[in-house]
């Protein structure tokens, strides 16, 4: 109630000191948020992982990208991921901003990487859900993986050698293995 000396109301009340009295001064626990609308077309999952990495922490970055390879995402993708990457192997919170220094740095900002670091960026991506997003990643990943040695086994099948048939086969088994070995390490499950 005005004039009753209990002090100003909450919304004239001066900020806190030592602070600039902005929204960065405030603690903000990331559990609080979830995923907000995108700005543009509806992002996908690798827009949705590279953005949740962008407005997460050093620990987060190293403990979830590092079950993500380079050839598990489409370009440009895949040179975004490496500069966050790199940012946080050297301690440094990835953000648009520090990340698109990183690709200039590297002769790597082209007008595609940087409309796509854009897009991610402003994807509405929940920071929190990145290990979700990366478990889409690679789960799109390992059934890419098991079309296109399938196809390639279907198209080697009526001409190559038997050893050549043979050891393309157990390549193509043992990539596919290790995509799945790390989707079931990073969702927590049991390898089935």
């Amino acid at each position: 109630m005005p004039g009753n000396g209990a002090g100003p109301p909450e919304s004239e009340a001066p900020a806190p000191t030592g602070g600039t009295g902005t929204h960065h001064d405030r603690h903000v626990d990331k559990a609080s948020l979830g995923q907000i609308p995108p700005i543009g077309p509806i992002p996908g999952v690798e827009d949705l992982f590279v953005g949740a990495l962008l407005y997460s922490t050093v620990a987060e970055v190293n403990s979830i990208a590092r079950f993500i390879e380079a050839e598990d995402l489409d370009q440009p993708a895949s040179t975004v991921l490496a500069s966050i990457k790199a940012l946080a192997n050297r301690g440094v919170p990835p953000g648009p901003a520090l990340v698109k220094d990183e690709l200039h740095r590297r002769g790597q900002l082209t007008r595609t990487v940087a409309t796509w670091l854009a897009a991610a960026a402003t994807s509405g991506a929940c920071a929190t859900a990145a290990q979700g997003y990366a478990a889409g990643v690679l789960a799109e990943a390992f059934r890419r993986q098991t079309e296109s040695f399938g196809a390639a086994l279907v198209s080697a099948a009526p001409s190559a050698a038997e050893g050549d048939l043979a050891r393309l086969a157990e390549q193509a088994s043992a990539r596919i293995r290790y995509t799945y070995g790390r989707l079931t390490e990073l969702r927590g499950e049991a390898d089935d």
